[in-house]
C-alpha cells in the first residue's frame, strides 16, 4: 500500500513538472544596475494595451524586446514623456519608447507601489517593435479609409459622411465653401461680436467637396485636435517631436519643419499631412496641436 501510494505522489509530482515547465513565466528586474529578463520555454501572451486591448501574436516580439531589455544598464527612475506604446505581459507592463523601454510592475500583494526602471535603446532596437506593432494594428500603410485602432477621434481624414447626422455637435459658422463641427460632447462659445469661438481644447472637423472641389460630396478634409486626452496613432498634444517622428517615419512619410517662428513638426504622404504644434522655450504662448489635412485640388479655379 506504501509502494502504491509512493507511486502515485510520483506521478503527481511529475505532472506538476510538467505544468511548471509549460507554464508562461517572467521575472524582470534590475541586478547590480543591470537589468534582467528571464523567461520560462513558453512564450507569454503579449497585450497591446489601450482602449481597447489587443493580443500580439507576432513571436518575434517576444524576442526583441527580451533582448532589447537584457543585460543593459538600468536606470532605477521614472521617465516623464508618454509612451507612444504600453505592452503588458504577465504582471509587467513594459512603456515604450523613441529612446527606450520603461519597465513597470507591483512591488507585491501586500505592499502597495510599483517597482519602475528604464533601459536606453537604440532606434533600430525600437523601430523593430515599433514596426511589429503598427503591422498588427494595421496602421503601417494607413493613410485614409479606415481609422487606426490606436486613434481616439469619431471621424477620420477624408471620411465620407455624406449621411452622417450631426445632431450633438456644434456647429462653428463663418465657413463658406465648407462647414466645421465640433467633436461631440465640445461646446463653442461666442465673442462679443456674437462670432463663434472654439473652446480651450476640442476636436474639430472641417468638411467640404474631395478630392476636387468640383467632385462635390462631403468628405472631413482638416481635423484639429487641442484636447490633451485625444490620440492620434497613439500620439497626443504633449507628445514630443521625436516621437512624432518615431510613429510616422517608419511609415514613409516625409518629415519637415512647417514654416513661420510657430514650431511645427510635418508628416506628408499620398496628399495628407499631418501636424503637431508644441510650446517652446522661445514661444511658450503657443497653443498646442495636432492637425490632419487632406490636400484638395481646385481645377475649375472655384472661388469661395
Amino acid at each position: 500500500m506504501k509502494k502504491i501510494i509512493a507511486i502515485c505522489i510520483s506521478i503527481t509530482l511529475f505532472c506538476l513538472s510538467l505544468v511548471g515547465c509549460d507554464s508562461a513565466n517572467i521575472a524582470v528586474g534590475v541586478e547590480d544596475g543591470a537589468a534582467y529578463f528571464h523567461y520560462s520555454q513558453t512564450t507569454p501572451d503579449i497585450i497591446l494595451k489601450g482602449e481597447s486591448e489587443t493580443k500580439i501574436e507576432d513571436s518575434s516580439f517576444f524576442g526583441k524586446l527580451r533582448t532589447a531589455i537584457d543585460g543593459k544598464p538600468a536606470v532605477e527612475d521614472v521617465c516623464n514623456c508618454e509612451a507612444i506604446y504600453n505592452v503588458r505581459i504577465d504582471k509587467y507592463t513594459f512603456g515604450l519608447h523613441t529612446h527606450g523601454i520603461m519597465v513597470s510592475s507591483p512591488m507585491g500583494n501586500n505592499i502597495k507601489g510599483v517597482n519602475v526602471f528604464t533601459v536606453e535603446c537604440s532606434e533600430e532596437e525600437m523601430n523593430e517593435l515599433f514596426d511589429i506593432i503598427e503591422s498588427v494594428l494595421g496602421t503601417e500603410n494607413t493613410v485614409s479609409g479606415e481609422m487606426p485602432k490606436n486613434t481616439s477621434l469619431e471621424f477620420w481624414i477624408t471620411e465620407d459622411v455624406k449621411d452622417r447626422d450631426w445632431t450633438g455637435h456644434d456647429e462653428i459658422y463663418g465657413w463658406m465653401g465648407a462647414r466645421e463641427f465640433l467633436g461631440s460632447g465640445y461646446k463653442k462659445t461666442q465673442d462679443e461680436d456674437g462670432s463663434d469661438q472654439h473652446p480651450e481644447h476640442y476636436v474639430s472637423y472641417v468638411i467640404t467637396a474631395w478630392p476636387d472641389y468640383a467632385d462635390g460630396g462631403q468628405f472631413v478634409t482638416d481635423i484639429t485636435v487641442t484636447d490633451p486626452a485625444v490620440k492620434v496613432y497613439g500620439l497626443t498634444i504633449a507628445s514630443t517631436f521625436e516621437e512624432f517622428d518615431a510613429v510616422f517615419e517608419p511609415l514613409g512619410y516625409e518629415l519637415s519643419w512647417g514654416e513661420g517662428t510657430i514650431k511645427t513638426r510635418v508628416a506628408t504622404r499620398d496628399g495628407i499631412t499631418f501636424r503637431l504644434t508644441r510650446a517652446v522655450e522661445d514661444n511658450p504662448d503657443v497653443v498646442p496641436m495636432f492637425r490632419i489635412t487632406a490636400a484638395i485640388t481646385n481645377r475649375e479655379g472655384i472661388e469661395f
